[in-house]
């Protein structure tokens, strides 16, 4: 009884570790699809430099949160959603940093 209430645990921890390395790893996939987003706007003339700079160093905010995240070796939920959070917050400011009526 207790070897299968100990193994039914380490099958759940384990599988919540494997949940939240999946979230760190869609995290780091979306910030390098945001990164091109942006490199994609300053080659085509839809990002100035001093916006591209601005939307640069957001994303690495959101690096140094993924860092210090994974630093403990778990992502929370709450960290996990912080990240999330922030990300929908630079992908809002790349889009409409791309589609503003500067002239470049």
């Amino acid at each position: 009884m207790k070897k299968s209430i100990l193994f039914s645990l380490l099958v759940l921890s384990f599988a919540s570790t494997q949940v939240m390395a999946a979230n760190l790893e869609r995290s780091e996939k979306r910030e390098a699809r945001q990164e091109g987003r942006i490199s994609d706007g300053v080659l085509n003339g839809s990002l100035t430099q001093k916006e591209a700079t601005r939307l640069q160093k957001r994303e690495h905010k959101i690096d140094r949160m993924q860092l210090n995240a994974a630093s403990d070796g778990k992502v929370t939920k709450r960290e996990a959603a912080r990240i999330e959070h922030a990300q929908d917050h630079a992908s809002r400011a790349i889009y409409r940093q791309k589609h503003d009526k500067q002239n470049r």
